[in-house]
């Protein structure tokens, strides 16, 4: 499992280079334990191959983008906080709050990280990260790496401004927190690097007048700024291992702040992955192969005792009748035959009225001693191969009325019959299938 940590310079700091793939990033690509396994500096549409095969994605967006506010809140429900996040930090920004996305981050007491970015830098950013091939996508303000400290913190990154301009200049973006402050960014111009570092010491003074600042640095540009620097400036170089570092001992799925950018769009910034659910699938489908081919082989097996059972009651009947012509089912047809010779012969068949009634003698007779029946039959019908047999009143309003029937059922069972409530307090009785 690794990770792609991106860098990009802010909206500000490239006004003239359109918002796509060519952006100048920096990147590094970490294991889950946070070794570095690549790093560098190149254009975004260069890492299209290493994003797709990334676990996950992780932009620190620039601190000149993303306005980290610590507001004081009220006592409210956290659906009702979200309603009134809008209210509470209009008056910390320039543009409509409409036009933004506001993440809550972590509340200390009654006082609230505010994390906001405008909807459309965040969204352009999303879309041409997905496009790339990002299975799960995070953005994280980079101020809020740095605010887990007790002191001024300054970080400086420095692209060479090549595209969208008529000359070559150097763009500074500086992310600076102020601790009890909120914390800001902001995006420097230049001819040359020198112009810009004096651009941002005078920057830093004039927004933290006194007290130390420690100023992370580019490696390449350390001997540089600790030259130029104040006194109080105490200059660090700045590496991914820093960063890395600071977001690891957190969540892995959100930075010191919980603040992830990303919550706040309504796209799809996980995607699903189907590396870890390759062997799984495999599985699964191996499994229903090889019961689907179970399942064709039981069936056939079944197909053939079939068409061999039916071959052999074809043959049987045949051998019996072997003038018929035309012959649909064997066994219905054979059972007529044996039904209609008995017939012949004045042998009654099992539903005649003869055969019915003396089977209801035996099974009535054969009624335990404790059972009052005599006399109990008002009528007794046949019709539809079936009798009908209905009891005199006083013997259905006995108590033992129940358990007579009972005994009389279980009798009847005993000689293929079959009792069952008829119309008009009368019992039906059958010829059991």
């Amino acid at each position: 499992m690794n990770t792609l940590y991106l860098r990009l310079p802010s909206s500000a700091g490239i006004k003239t280079v359109q918002v796509d793939s060519s952006l100048p990033c920096s990147f590094a690509l970490a294991s889950h334990q946070g070794v570095i396994a690549r790093s560098g500096e190149t254009r975004l549409s260069s890492l299209a191959a290493t994003m797709a095969d990334a676990d996950r994605v992780v932009l620190l967006l620039a601190a000149a983008d993303v306005t980290l506010l610590a507001i004081r809140i009220p006592p409210l429900s956290p659906a009702r906080l979200k309603r009134a996040l809008p209210n509470l930090v209009e008056e910390h920004l320039l543009d409509d709050p409409e036009n933004c996305v506001i993440v809550p981050g972590t509340a200390s007491g009654d006082l609230l990280t505010v994390a906001v970015m405008l909807r459309d830098r965040l969204q352009s950013l999303a879309d041409i990260c997905l496009a790339m091939g990002a299975r799960k996508l995070q953005a994280w303000p980079l101020q809020s790496c740095l605010s887990q400290h007790d002191r001024a913190m300054a970080v400086l990154h420095e692209y060479t401004n090549e595209s969208g301009s008529d000359s070559q200049g150097v763009l500074l973006e500086l992310g600076l927190h102020l601790p009890g402050q909120s914390s800001l960014g902001l995006s420097l111009h230049a001819a040359d690097a020198a112009d810009a570092a004096q651009q941002a010491i005078s920057t830093l003074r004039l927004l933290q007048p006194t007290g130390p600042v420690t100023l992370l640095v580019p490696p390449q540009h350390a001997p540089f700024w600790i030259q130029i620097a104040d006194a109080d400036m105490d200059v660090q170089t700045d590496d991914w291992k820093r960063w890395i570092a600071a977001n690891s001992s957190a969540d892995r799925a959100t930075p010191p702040h919980g603040i992830n950018m990303m919550r706040a769009l309504a796209i799809s910034h996980s995607r699903f992955d189907l590396r870890a659910w390759r062997l799984p699938l495999q599985l699964a489908a191996a499994v229903l192969l090889i019961n689907t081919i179970a399942l064709n082989a039981d069936w056939w097996r079944m197909h053939r005792e079939a068409e061999t059972l039916k071959a052999g009651m074809l043959q049987t009947y045949r051998s019996r009748f072997p003038n018929e012509r035309v012959i649909l089912d064997p066994l219905l047809q054979m059972q007529q035959k044996i039904a209609i010779a008995r017939r012949a012969s004045g042998e009654p068949a099992p539903d005649d009225f003869l055969a019915l009634s003396a089977s209801l003698a035996s099974a009535w007779n054969g009624l335990p001693p404790t059972s009052d029946s005599n006399g109990a039959i008002a009528s007794l019908d046949y019709r539809e191969r079936s009798l009908s047999l209905k009891l005199k009143p006083q013997v259905q309003q006995d108590e033992q009325f129940d358990a007579f029937q009972q005994q009389l059922q279980t009798a009847l069972a005993e000689r293929r019959l079959t009792l069952q409530q008829g119309a008009a307090d009368s019992w039906q009785i059958r010829r059991a299938p």
